[in-house]
């Protein structure tokens, strides 16, 4: 683990659902470009944060708006997309069970979490905090 491995960013235009301290959430936002590192600290998961193509005209603004103001309030992230989740379990294995967290960008504001990381048949939740 001494060695920094990192794959190149991506963006794949997954949905994401977010789930937000006291209950609410939201399902119109989408994984832009994604970064993955691993080296001697543990695991980084870097996630660009956008409206979702489907979403950008019916309520997409809005949800990237309330997504900026509460995001030191985030609890869970859930992508399914099969390939990320593939990538991220492979970089899981190979961390030898370090710590993970997750940096979220958007708009110029970003936030970094802890997190744990709860694989599902074809999605991956992100328990932040």
């Amino acid at each position: 683990m001494d060695k920094r491995q990192r794959e190149r960013p991506q963006g794949i235009g997954a949905r994401m659902v977010v789930s937000y301290i006291g209950g609410t959430w939201t399902d119109k936002l989408a994984l832009g470009q994604y970064e993955v590192s691993l080296n001697s600290e543990g695991l980084l998961l870097t996630l660009d944060v956008a409206v979702r193509e489907s979403n950008a005209k019916n309520g997409g603004p809005a949800a990237l708006r309330e997504f900026v103001k509460k995001r030191r309030r985030i609890e869970s992230i859930q992508i399914g997309k099969p390939a990320f989740v593939e990538q991220i379990r492979d970089r899981a294995r190979l961390s030898d069970n370090a710590e993970v967290g997750v940096q979220l960008r958007t708009e110029g504001c970003d936030v970094r979490y802890p997190a744990a990381l709860v694989f599902g048949p074809d999605a991956i939740t992100l328990c932040l905090g």
